[in-house]
């Protein structure tokens, strides 16, 4: 006499495949928000990034007193290497 198949070995599989297919589309979105592709972020990003919107300077030195930020806000300046963020005090 024949045992009767279940259909137990096959729920697991669809289910993993399920799962698997959600956490696919959830990076995907991530990857899209990180990237500052959706929802305008990256023009905010570019901004904030800028060394002339954060009251910066790039100089090769900074003066003393000074937040000094090494590349950041100054790609290809050709100015120098830091963000120099004046902080009011001497």
């Amino acid at each position: 006499m024949k045992t009767p198949k279940t259909k137990r070995g096959v729920s697991m599989p669809l289910e993993t495949i399920g799962v698997a297919a959600i956490i696919v589309v959830v990076m995907i979105i991530v990857i899209l928000i990180f990237r500052a592709g959706i929802f305008g972020a990256k023009e905010d990003l570019d901004a904030f990034r800028d060394c002339k919107n954060r009251n910066g300077d790039c100089k090769p030195e900074c003066d003393e007193g000074d937040l000094a930020i090494k590349g950041f806000g100054c790609p290809e300046s050709g100015k120098g290497d830091y963000c120099c963020i004046p902080t009011g005090e001497k």
